[in-house]
This record gives C-alpha cells, sequence and structure tokens, in this order.
C-alpha cells in the first residue's frame, strides 16, 4: 500500500471550459450587430414613411390607425429583424424580376400607387397574368392559420387598394394575390399562395373607415377612437402595458386584466 503523504493523489481536474460560451469579444460583436441593425430598422424609407399607406389601412383596430393619422411617436419599439429578413427578401425578388423582365416590358417591380390619397408600393405586377402581388415573409404557425382561417383582412385589404391604385395609372389589373413565404422554410414546397378577383368596393370601403376615423383623431385626438384588443396588441407602435394618457399610448389587450 502507498504512502499517501508521500504519494499525495492528484489534483482533481479543472471542469472542461464551455465551448458554447461566449467570449467576450463574441459579446462584445454581438452587441455591437444588434445595434447597427436596430438603427438601420429605424432609419428605412418604411419606418419613416409619414403617409398612412394601404398595409396599414385594413388594421382592425382603429386606434392603432388613429395613432399614425395623428402623428403620434411611437413608444413600443419592436424587435426589428423579423421585418429586416423581410426586407432582404423583397430586395432579392425585385433584383431577380427586374433581371428576368430585360426589355420585356411585362413586370412591374416595386412600383408606386395611390388610391384616394392612400399611397402605396405593389412589390409586383405581371401585365401577362393582370395580376398584382405582395410577398410576405411569416412563421409557418400563421401560414398554416392563415390556410385555416382565412387570410387577414388588412392584407386584403392592402391588395385591394394596389389594384385600384394601378387601374388609376392606367393598368389592367384582374387578380390580387398573397405569396407567403415561411421564414423558416426547409424547401420551395413550403411557399402558400393565395388570389382572389379585384374587388373596388373592398378598397373603397376601407379607406370611407379610414376617413371616418381620421376625421374623429384631428376633431379629438387618438383616444376619442375605440380600440380593438387583441393578441396583436403587443405589436402596435404605441402600445404600453397600464398606460393611462390614451391619446399617447393603449394598454389594448392588458386593459381588461
Amino acid at each position: 500500500m502507498s504512502d499517501p503523504e508521500k504519494y499525495p493523489a492528484p489534483p482533481p481536474p479543472e471542469p472542461a471550459a464551455d465551448k458554447r460560451a461566449p467570449t467576450p469579444q463574441q459579446l462584445i460583436l454581438g452587441a455591437w450587430v444588434r445595434d447597427q441593425i436596430v438603427m438601420i430598422a429605424g432609419t428605412s424609407d418604411r419606418s419613416r414613411q409619414a403617409a398612412l399607406g394601404a398595409s396599414e389601412i385594413g388594421q382592425k383596430c382603429e386606434r392603432r390607425i388613429a395613432y399614425r393619422i395623428a402623428g403620434t411617436p411611437v413608444v413600443n419599439h419592436a424587435d426589428p429583424i423579423r421585418s429586416l429578413l423581410g426586407t432582404g427578401f423583397h430586395a432579392a425578388m425585385a433584383k431577380g424580376l427586374r433581371r428576368l423582365d430585360r426589355r420585356m416590358n411585362r413586370y412591374l417591380v416595386e412600383v408606386r400607387v395611390s388610391y384616394r390619397g392612400v399611397p402605396g408600393v405593389v412589390d409586383l405586377h405581371d401585365r401577362a397574368y393582370r395580376r398584382a402581388s405582395d410577398w410576405k415573409t411569416s412563421s409557418m404557425s400563421n401560414i398554416r392559420r392563415f390556410i385555416t382561417d382565412g387570410v387577414p383582412p388588412n392584407y386584403q385589404v392592402q391588395l385591394q387598394i394596389y389594384a385600384q391604385g394601378l387601374i388609376a395609372a392606367g393598368e389592367d389589373v384582374e387578380e390580387v394575390a398573397l405569396v407567403f413565404v415561411p421564414r423558416e422554410a426547409k424547401s420551395l414546397s413550403d411557399i402558400w399562395c393565395w388570389s382572389q378577383p379585384v374587388d373596388k368596393a373592398a378598397a373603397d370601403k376601407a379607406i370611407d373607415r379610414y376617413e371616418r376615423i381620421a376625421d374623429t383623431t384631428r376633431r379629438l385626438n387618438p383616444a376619442a377612437v375605440p380600440a380593438w384588443p387583441s393578441n396583436l396588441c403587443t405589436y402596435c407602435p404605441n402600445h404600453r402595458a397600464h398606460a393611462v394618457d390614451l391619446s399617447i399610448a393603449c394598454p389594448g389587450k392588458e386593459a381588461s386584466r
């Protein structure tokens, strides 16, 4: 038997370093990248757009529309990564479609339109098929819900206003379409498309509603416009939990808790 004093036991091994733990340099880099993304998203043309566009007219919550009409400062700064990924997809499609079109003059890509004073940018109008289309990047779970429950009305309104804007500019449009691209798509087969005929009445109804909201907002303030609380409240630029001054922010769904 060995003498423990003469031959002491070796020290226990040091715990292995967690190779997954970020280094200080990686943490600094990650913080810098996130800061740049926030600033890029916050200074984009879309984020600086002053006028209410076709993509917002059909929002169910009237108070959310009222905040935009009033130019109320944003109080809820959402994480921009999803919208930035969508912007990247839009840019890639626009560049590719322009390359395919060359001098055929078949595609109108990212064309600006306006109908009854409501502006918008159409992702694609295909003159051959007389179809105006819009790209939507979303989650697979959202897309499955759209397939089952139907496409949200605000998306439909957006396309119908685009169609009327194109028609007002002299284009022939018979159909509108939404192309849903899952952010976590594994193949092109995960893309889902929706379409419907042009419906001028739907566009006019939405703009009539917008003008009514605008009238109330300008005579009073956004607090006088009714809210429609839902699970989408947290995405509203003017959502703030426990807000009291409704002319600035709205507690939304949390007000009933």
